[in-house]
Formats: structure tokens, C-alpha cells, sequence
């Protein structure tokens, strides 16, 4: 049986957690900080304002994956990717996956966190991204569909490496919606196979 506690970090662990991550980024290497937030009480209000902070005074890029508890304590990130539902309980609204509702609600959370891109994933349908006032769908590639555990995962993991080796939005886009449909073909929870990715994202290319 599974029991777990998703109230915020006391405040104690808290300033430990912070401590820990600072080390981190003085005594490593550090290209991209992702934050993968699931409402479980790790990623307080204090614990992302922090260390967005240090990420700026670094000049870290970031990249979050958000839930709807610190919807919009993400600001000023460089890349915001939240599926469509998530979107539209922080807008309130009912939002139709089609670019022209999709571009005016990340036109509406540039304006609220002044982040520089915006990924919404679609499910079947691909994702969507937006930059600079630009939107467009990249839609997914036919697949035989096993399992879609591991895909939202799949999909902002590679995005943000894409981001920390400087890819461009799309391009990004591209190779992480590719992972994303890869782990969808096998049962469970699965890693991205290296080899078939670059070969499917030279075949797409091919295609363009």
C-alpha cells in the first residue's frame, strides 16, 4: 500500500533542500535546471523562487514542467510546458486544441510569467509551441500505442536537453515529441532508446 504526504516541505528540510541545491550549482557544471512539479510538496512557492533566483544570477536556462498548485509561481523561465488540461484550469477556461485558442492562452501566460517559450502538450493531437508571439502544432507520427506512462515525462526530459546544448524551439520540439510517442509504443515505464530517436528524427527531418 501506498501512503504519502504532499504538504509543503517544513520549513527546516526546506532551507536544507535550498542549501543542497546551491552547493550543487557552485561546485558543478550545471547547462539547464528542470523542474518536474507533481503537487507533492517538494517544489514550494519558497523552494522555486529561490531557485529560479540562483538559475537567473547564473544564467541557467530552465525549463518546468507544471502542476496547477504553483501554476504561476514559475515566472520568468525559459521554457513553460504544461499539457491542455493543466492550461485550462490555470486560465478557467475551456480551450479548443486548435493554433488560434492554443497561441491566445499562451499569449495569456507570457503576459502573467514573462517566460521566453511556451510547450503545451495535446496528447494524440502532438503539442503546441510559442515564441515570440508565434504559434504553431507539431502534430505526432502514426504509432501503435501500448502504454502512455512516461511520456510527459519523456517529452520535457528531451526538451530540456535539447534547450541546455542551445535548439532551437522547434527543432527541440520536434525530438521531444518524437520521444514522447517512442515510450508510448512499449509497455510501462520505459527510457528513450538513443539510436531509434536519432533515426526517426533524421527521418523526419527528411521529411521537412
Amino acid at each position: 500500500m501506498d501512503r504519502e504526504d504532499t504538504k509543503d516541505l517544513a520549513r527546516k528540510i526546506e532551507t536544507a533542500f535550498l542549501e543542497n541545491i546551491r552547493f550543487l550549482l557552485e561546485t558543478k557544471d550545471i547547462h539547464v535546471l528542470l523542474f518536474q512539479d507533481y503537487n507533492k510538496g517538494v517544489l514550494t512557492k519558497r523552494v522555486i523562487q529561490s531557485v529560479l533566483l540562483e538559475a537567473r544570477n547564473r544564467a541557467i536556462p530552465t525549463v518546468v514542467d507544471p502542476k496547477n498548485r504553483n501554476f504561476w509561481e514559475y515566472r520568468e523561465v525559459q521554457l513553460f510546458k504544461p499539457n491542455l488540461k493543466e492550461v485550462q484550469i490555470g486560465l478557467g477556461r475551456t480551450i479548443a486544441p486548435a493554433e488560434d485558442a492554443l497561441k491566445e492562452a499562451s499569449a495569456s501566460i507570457h503576459r502573467k510569467l514573462s517566460n521566453d517559450c511556451t510547450m503545451i502538450t495535446l496528447s494524440e493531437k502532438g503539442l503546441f509551441i510559442y515564441e515570440n508571439n508565434e504559434g504553431k502544432i507539431i502534430p505526432t507520427q502514426p504509432r501503435s500505442i501500448a502504454d502512455v506512462c512516461g511520456a510527459g515525462d519523456a517529452v520535457i526530459s528531451v526538451a530540456a536537453l535539447g534547450l541546455a546544448v542551445s535548439m532551437g524551439l522547434e527543432e527541440l520540439a520536434v525530438l521531444a515529441n518524437l520521444a514522447g510517442g517512442q515510450v508510448c509504443e512499449k509497455v510501462g515505464v520505459v527510457p528513450v532508446d538513443r539510436e531509434q530517436l536519432k533515426r526517426e528524427f533524421r527521418e523526419y527531418a527528411g521529411l521537412l
